[in-house]
């Protein structure tokens, strides 16, 4: 199901913007509010989400946060990242570590501002070809996932992308 990027103005609820309905929960207690309030422009200006620890599967409808610098979603229960994570391109921290997630967003080298990336302790198998568009300086931790390691994979996933890879 498509969504449009929905704004305040449109007066749009928690449990609108985010189709499961524990999200939507989570999200809005994050800002002291219930599933059913409507999103101001208060809580789309945010910079920082921290919902680690938080049990969360689905994380779709996060697009609507346009200015957020850092999102943290270790430890919970996500098995894919939408594809609109991509869109949050002034995103300079994710961490989405101890989930379950197999694939990245295809475009996942659009974050061109991403200074951190850890997608550690996840079943990662193997990585879109956007991902070596991430910026060089981005640190990278992607330790204990399902990735093919050979010696000559390790070699050039480590020349390409910093990538660190021992324990794959």
């Amino acid at each position: 199901m498509c969504m449009p990027n929905l704004l305040a103005a449109d007066n749009v609820t928690f449990e609108q913007q985010f189709p499961d309905t524990y999200t939507a929960t989570i999200i809005a207690g994050y800002f002291g509010k219930n599933k059913e309030d409507v999103m101001d422009a208060s809580f789309l200006s945010t910079t920082d989400l921290m919902l680690n620890d938080k049990g969360l599967a689905n994380i779709d409808g996060i697009e609507i946060f346009t200015n957020l610098h850092t999102l943290e979603l270790s430890n919970n229960k996500i098995t894919t990242l939408p594809e609109s994570l991509s869109n949050l391109t002034t995103l300079t921290w994710l961490n989405f570590s101890a989930n379950k997630v197999t694939k990245l967003p295809e475009n996942i080298g659009n974050l061109s501002n991403l200074n951190y990336i850890c997608a550690s302790d996840n079943q990662i198998t193997s990585l879109p070809i956007s991902f070596n568009s991430l910026p060089a300086k981005t640190e990278k931790w992607f330790l204990n996932n399902l990735l093919p390691v050979s010696a000559g994979t390790q070699d050039q996933l480590l020349l390409k992308t910093g990538l660190d890879t021992q324990t794959n």
